[in-house]
C-alpha cells in the first residue's frame, strides 16, 4: 500500500476550493438577508413621510 502524500499544491487547491464554498454561502445568504432589511428600512422611513404630509 502506498502513503498518501499532502502536497502543498493539494492542500492549496483544498484551500482555495473551501474558500470559495465559504465566500458562496455568505453572497447567496447573508446578503440578500440585510439587503431585504436595508429596503424594509428605506419603505417605513418613506411611508413616515408620507404619513407626515398628510397630517
Amino acid at each position: 500500500m502506498s502513503k498518501k502524500v499532502c502536497t502543498k499544491s493539494f492542500k492549496k487547491k483544498v484551500g482555495i476550493a473551501l474558500v470559495s464554498i465559504g465566500l458562496g454561502i455568505i453572497i447567496t445568504v447573508i446578503i440578500p438577508f440585510w439587503g431585504f432589511i436595508m429596503v424594509v428600512g428605506a419603505l417605513l422611513i418613506c411611508l413616515g413621510f408620507k404619513l407626515i404630509d398628510f397630517h
